[in-house]
C-alpha cells in the first residue's frame, strides 16, 4: 500500500508539474501572439494612416484653394479608396485571426472557405487548392478551432515566408478514434515555395 501511494504521490506530482508547464505555454503563446497582432498593426495600419493623412492634407487645401484641381481631387482621392479597400482587408485578416467568424455558426468547411477566400482576394497570383473530405466526421469545437488555427498559421507562414506560387491544404479523417468516440482529423498544407535550410 505504502509503495503504491508513493507511486500514486509521485504520478500526481508529474502532472501538477505537466499542468504548470501547460500554463506557462499557453501563456508564452498568447504574448507571443499579441506581439504579433501588434508588430501587424504596427507594419500595416501606421504608413496606411499616414498616407491617408497626407491624402487628406492635400484634399483639405485643394479645396481652400480658389479653383481646386479636379485632376488632382481625383488623384488624391482614389489613392485614399485604394488604401481603405487595404485596410479593409486586413482588418478582416485580423479579426479572422483573433476569432474566427463563423467557426462556430457555420462550422469548419465553411469557416476555411472563408479563410481561404480572404488569402484568394489578397494573393490572387498565387493557386490555393483546398480539398476537405466530404466523409470527415464531427471532430468537435476543440479539433474544428485546432484545424482551422493550424491551417491559418501554416498559410500565414507560406505567404509571409515561403514564395510560393502554389499551396495545397488537404483535410482528411484518419481510421482511429479519439477517446472520446469523436474522429480524427490529418491536415497537411504543402507548397512550392522556398524551403527551410
Amino acid at each position: 500500500i505504502c509503495a503504491k501511494l508513493n507511486h500514486l504521490a509521485a504520478t500526481l506530482g508529474e502532472a501538477v508539474e505537466d499542468k504548470r508547464r501547460l500554463a506557462e505555454r499557453a501563456v508564452s503563446l498568447q504574448d507571443i501572439e499579441r506581439k504579433e497582432i501588434a508588430r501587424e498593426l504596427h507594419d500595416e495600419f501606421g504608413p496606411y494612416l499616414f498616407s491617408l493623412r497626407a491624402h487628406a492634407g492635400v484634399l483639405a487645401k485643394q479645396a481652400d484653394g480658389r479653383v481646386p484641381s479636379a485632376e488632382a481631387v481625383r488623384k488624391h482621392g482614389s489613392a485614399m479608396l485604394e488604401q481603405i479597400n487595404a485596410l479593409q482587408q486586413f482588418n478582416r485578416r485580423v479579426l479572422e485571426r483573433l476569432r474566427p467568424v463563423g467557426l462556430a455558426e457555420l462550422g469548419l468547411r465553411q469557416a476555411l472557405e472563408s479563410l481561404l477566400r480572404l488569402w484568394r482576394e489578397s494573393h490572387p497570383d498565387v493557386a490555393i487548392e483546398t480539398v476537405i473530405s466530404p466523409s470527415l466526421g464531427v471532430t468537435g469545437e476543440t479539433a474544428d478551432l485546432t484545424i482551422y488555427r493550424i491551417v491559418q498559421e501554416a498559410l500565414t507562414n507560406v505567404f509571409r515566408h515561403a514564395g510560393a506560387t502554389s499551396v495545397n491544404v488537404v483535410i482528411e479523417p484518419v481510421e482511429q478514434m479519439a477517446h472520446d468516440g469523436r474522429g480524427c482529423a490529418r491536415v497537411r498544407v504543402s507548397d512550392n515555395g522556398r524551403g527551410m535550410e
